[in-house]
């Protein structure tokens, strides 16, 4: 639930998890690892003041036991969330043969249903 807020917010404030991530938790070091000390700062600067709270959530997204840093690849991929949809859709490229193919049943290609010009027409 932490993480959908956390998401949540980075979104409302700047369109998408990983440009949020990179305004509050990356700059202006421009570094991706991000330790427990600007994670809580962070945090605070996007809304969540009990640094208490941040400090304990900073810990529970950590990957591995005696990691000191987290990043946005860490996260959204221990989540399947790497990307919004719109981040997504925007990055993928157009389908090579955009119509589908017809749907073959033993053997026999499956009838091409009729336009509706065709249809006016009859």
């Amino acid at each position: 639930e932490a993480f959908d807020t956390l998401e949540s917010m980075l979104i409302e404030k700047q369109g998408g998890a990983k440009e949020g991530w990179r305004r509050y938790f990356e700059l202006p070091e421009n570094k991706p690892c991000v330790d427990e000390a600007k994670f809580v700062a962070s945090c605070k600067r996007l809304g969540f003041q009990d640094d208490a709270k941040n400090r304990k959530f900073f810990r529970a997204l950590l990957a591995a036991p005696g990691r000191k840093y987290i990043t946005y690849e860490e996260l959204w991929r221990s989540t399947n969330k790497i990307g919004t949809t719109a981040e997504i859709a925007t990055s993928l490229p157009p389908p090579l043969n955009p119509r589908p193919k017809p749907l073959v049943r033993k053997g026999k290609e499956r009838p091409r249903q009729s336009s509706a010009s065709e249809i006016a027409t009859k």
